[in-house]
């Protein structure tokens, strides 16, 4: 009989045991997801200081802060070469996804349509890469920030004026959660 006992007594611990795991798992799996959601306001909010309207336009997608950098004050036609305008903004930016090692960094180049359809992407990948390297000279950790150039694909505006041309001459900087920084 005490044998019977025993196994039950065994029988109830396990199960009480895996009933807390799983509470405790869903409690950290909440406290997860709130430091994500904190993290991203955080980032969102301060983005959304240090980007003047006139040099770009910070918007939150889900757990995706996205900054998207005016064209006309990102890069001339023909150049890979980030206009002054920009960087004090960049400066800014680049302080704080330095302070912010949880995040992950996807930097998008963009061409108006003039020219050839394979020289535009390779014109919009020296754009992400010239950003890229702005932010690393600033202490951004490279291993963070990817880059794509995605060429004319992607217009945000009419290529047919110059004033459509200028704005898609443009990055887009994607700040998302490293997720596995937060378990």
């Amino acid at each position: 009989m005490d044998k019977v006992k025993i196994a039950i007594l065994v029988l109830l611990s396990t199960l009480l045991v895996g009933c807390q795991s799983t509470g405790s798992e869903a409690a950290k799996q909440k406290a997860i997801k709130n430091d994500i959601e904190s993290f991203v306001s955080y980032n969102f909010k301060q983005a959304q200081k240090l980007i003047p309207s006139k040099i770009g336009t910070v918007i939150r997608d889900g757990d995706e802060v996205i900054i998207v950098f005016n064209g006309d004050k990102s890069f001339d036609g023909n150049s890979a070469y980030i206009r002054s305008d920009s960087h004090d903004a960049l400066e800014k930016l680049s302080s704080l996804l330095a302070d912010s090692p949880k995040s992950k960094v996807f930097i998008a180049g963009h061409t108006d349509s003039v020219g050839s359809k394979v020289y535009n992407k390779d014109l919009s990948a020296k754009r992400a890469k010239s950003v890229l390297k702005f932010f690393v000279l600033r202490g951004v950790d490279p291993d963070r920030i990817e880059t794509q150039g995605f060429g004319e694909i992607s217009p945000i505006a009419s290529n047919k004026l110059a004033s459509g041309r200028k704005q898609n001459r443009r990055i887009d900087v994607r700040i998302t959660p490293w997720v596995e920084k937060f378990e």
